[in-house]
C-alpha cells in the first residue's frame, strides 16, 4: 500500500514537473512567435508598412490614370482645333511638351518677314522684305495697302491709321560704292543711290549727279541747290529748307530706303486719301488755303491741295507726323524727287524722267492716268513744291523756291519730271515764288526714327 501510494505520488511530482516544462517551453515559443510576428508586423517591411506602400501605389497609380486622361483630353481638344498633338506621356513614352503654338510669319528669301503679310497696323517697326529679297522697313502703326505690289519693282506701298499712303523707295547706298543692289522681278540688279540729279531734257541722258555722301557741299543745277541749314521761311525772298536733312540721310543709310508720298497732297480727301494733309488732323488754324477749282473758281473740298504756299506746305507736312515714335515727315525735297525718279526709271521707265504730261485738265489727286510704280502724277497735274532753294531773280524780285515736276496745262521747258522751274512767278499777279495759285500743290515725304 506504500509503495502503491509511493508511486501514484511520484507520478503526480512528475506529470506537474512534465506539465512545468510544457508550460515553459509553450511561453518561450509563444514569445518567440510573438517577437516574430511583431517584426512582421511594424519592422520597415512588415505588414503595416507594406499595407502604407501599397495604398500609396494605389494613390499614384491613380493620380498618373487621371493625369493621362487630362493630357488625352487637352490633346484632342488642341487637335480639334488645329492645334496638333504633343504633350505629357502618353502610353509611358515621352512626348515633346506643347506649347501654345506661334502663327507662322511668311519669311522672304533672306529670312525677314514677307511685307505682304504685314496686314494689321498694330506693331512696332518691322524690317521686312519682298519675295525678291529687297529690303522694307515698315514703321510702326503702318501696314500694306490692299493695292500695292508684291516687290519694289511693282511699287511697296504702305498706309498709315487713317489711311494716308506712301510709296517705299529702296535705296542701294548713299555713295555709289555698288552695295545692295536692288534685285527686280526678272533677278536683274540695280544701284539706286541717294542723291541730286541732272537729265538732259532731250535725250535723257544723265547730265550730273550728287550723292548724299557730299550733302554739305550742295551742287547746284542751274540756280538750284539743297540748303544744309534747317529754317522757316519768315520772308518772301526766302524758302522753307529742310527740317533735317542731315537725320534723313542718315535714316536712309540705316534703312535703304524712304517714304514717298502716293499722291499729290489732297485736302480733306475722305476715302480717297493723300499723304496727310487732312485738315481734320494736321492743319493750323493760321492756315487758310483750300483746295481750288479752276474751273468754279470756288474753294472745294475733297480734292487736289492747291493754292498753298511754300512755306505753308512745308507746315503741314511737317506736322503730319509730329510728335510720332516711327516717322519723321517734311515736304519732299530734292534728295527725295530725284531718287523717286531714278527709282522709277530703273524699275524699266527709262524715259518717265523727262516726261511732262500735258493734259488741259486739273484732276483731283489719284485721278490722273499718270502713274508708275503706284506714285501718281510726277509728270504731270501740279507742279509741287519742294525745299530745293533757288537763287534766280530778275526785276520782279526773287524767287527762292524750286517746283519740280510736269503741269497739267504746260509740257513744254522745264515742266518734266525731272525739270526744275526756278525762273518764274508763281502766279499771274507778279507775285513772287512764296506766293501760290491753282496750278501748284505739294507732296508729303517720309522716314523712319
Amino acid at each position: 500500500m506504500k509503495k502503491e501510494e509511493g508511486r501514484r505520488k511520484m507520478k503526480k511530482i512528475t506529470n506537474k514537473g512534465i506539465t512545468l516544462v510544457a508550460l515553459v517551453v509553450t511561453i518561450i515559443v509563444l514569445m518567440i512567435l510573438s517577437s516574430i510576428s511583431i517584426g512582421a508586423i511594424l519592422s520597415e517591411k512588415g505588414i503595416i508598412q507594406q499595407a502604407k506602400d501599397s495604398k500609396k501605389q494605389h494613390e499614384d497609380a491613380v493620380r498618373k490614370e487621371e493625369e493621362n486622361l487630362n493630357e488625352l483630353l487637352g490633346e484632342y481638344k488642341n487637335s480639334m482645333n488645329g492645334e496638333g498633338f504633343g504633350n505629357g506621356t502618353v502610353g509611358g513614352e515621352t512626348t515633346t511638351p506643347a506649347t501654345t503654338p506661334t502663327p507662322s510669319v511668311p519669311k522672304g528669301p533672306n529670312g525677314n518677314q514677307l511685307v505682304t503679310s504685314i496686314t494689321e497696323k498694330e506693331h512696332g517697326t518691322i524690317e521686312a522684305e519682298d519675295i525678291k529679297g529687297n529690303k522694307v522697313v515698315v514703321p510702326g502703326g503702318f501696314k500694306m495697302a490692299e493695292d500695292s505690289g508684291s516687290t519694289v519693282e511693282e511699287g511697296i506701298v504702305v498706309e498709315d491709321d487713317i489711311g494716308n499712303q506712301f510709296v517705299w523707295i529702296p535705296v542701294s547706298n548713299i555713295n555709289h560704292d555698288g552695295s545692295n543692289k536692288i534685285k527686280k522681278n526678272d533677278g536683274t540688279e540695280v544701284e539706286i543711290t541717294l542723291g541730286r540729279y541732272s537729265y538732259n531734257s532731250s535725250t535723257g541722258a544723265l547730265a550730273g549727279s550728287q550723292y548724299a555722301i557730299n550733302y554739305e557741299n550742295p551742287t547746284k543745277y542751274g540756280n538750284s541747290k539743297e540748303l544744309i541749314i534747317s529754317r522757316i521761311s519768315s520772308s518772301s525772298s526766302e524758302n522753307t529748307t529742310a527740317k533735317d536733312l542731315a537725320g534723313f540721310i542718315n535714316s536712309v543709310r540705316v534703312n535703304n530706303g524712304f517714304l514717298f508720298g502716293r499722291y499729290e497732297a489732297s485736302y480733306r480727301s475722305g476715302k480717297k486719301v493723300g499723304v496727310g494733309t487732312n485738315e481734320e488732323y494736321y492743319k493750323p488754324a493760321s492756315i487758310k488755303s483750300r483746295a481750288y477749282n479752276e474751273t468754279s473758281m470756288s474753294y472745294v473740298e475733297g480734292t487736289l491741295w492747291n493754292w498753298i504756299t511754300q512755306s505753308d506746305a512745308a507746315l503741314v507736312s511737317r506736322q503730319m507726323y509730329n510728335g510720332n515714335d516711327y516717322v519723321e515727315s517734311d515736304l519732299v525735297n530734292s534728295y527725295m524727287w530725284d531718287t523717286a525718279a531714278v527709282y522709277i526709271r530703273s524699275m524699266g521707265y527709262t524715259n518717265y524722267v523727262i516726261q511732262g504730261k500735258y493734259s488741259s485738265t486739273l484732276n483731283n489727286t489719284g485721278l490722273t492716268v499718270d502713274q508708275k510704280c503706284h506714285i501718281y502724277d510726277m509728270a504731270g497735274n501740279n507742279q509741287e513744291w519742294t525745299t530745293e532753294y533757288s537763287s534766280w531773280s530778275n526785276s520782279l524780285g526773287v524767287y527762292p523756291c524750286t517746283l519740280r515736276g510736269g503741269c497739267y496745262w504746260n509740257s513744254g521747258g522745264t515742266y518734266y519730271v525731272i525739270g526744275r522751274d526756278e525762273n518764274k512767278t508763281t502766279d499771274n499777279t507778279g507775285q513772287i515764288s512764296t506766293g501760290k495759285t491753282y496750278s501748284y500743290g505739294f507732296r508729303v515725304g517720309a522716314w523712319i526714327k
